[in-house]
């Protein structure tokens, strides 16, 4: 049985040990030398030091695990984006769509499952995951988003403006 550092009543610890305790305040306090600069009055000191520390580094990891959760939302946002301006869509419309099948796996964005598994690439060849560009694109080439793309013109700069 270990010997206890403090007790209430000196009752609690066995005859032959109570002669290596002193009372302190309302209670009893195993009587012992410092060691190296630690002494067992310190101990609480320490453990309010260690619970303190310990309270510092949960905040830390909670803002470290928040900031690293916003910075993912950030890429998944801006590779939406991308896509969707490079293929001439609209943007307020599409992009609940498009951010809804797009995770990031293995620090990639990718488009993802249900599960969040990455989708497997449709191009040939590529056998890796599907990204942003290629979902926005095969959307373009949907017929129920199809109209939620600009169509190309030739009016303007350089165009003519008729047909034929």
């Amino acid at each position: 049985m270990p010997i206890k550092a403090r007790v209430e009543n000196l009752d609690d610890v066995a005859e032959p040990l109570r002669e290596l305790y002193r009372q302190e305040g309302e209670g009893f306090v195993l009587d012992v030398e410092e060691a190296d600069g630690l002494a067992l009055a310190n101990v609480a000191e320490h453990l309010t030091a260690r619970t303190g520390l310990e309270g510092k580094l949960t905040e830390a990891q909670q803002s470290l695990a928040a900031k690293d959760a916003e910075l993912q939302r950030t890429r998944i946002e801006a590779a939406a984006d991308c896509a969707m301006r490079d293929h001439g869509g609209m943007v307020k419309l599409l992009k609940p769509h498009v951010l809804a099948q797009l995770g990031m796996v293995n620090g990639r964005v990718c488009v993802v499952d249900g599960e969040g598994k990455p989708r497997v690439s449709q191009i040939p060849g590529n056998g890796g995951p599907m990204d942003a560009d290629e979902l926005v694109k095969a959307m373009k080439e949907d017929r129920d988003y199809a109209s939620v793309f600009y169509a190309r013109s030739n009016y303007g700069y350089g165009g003519s403006g008729r047909a034929g």
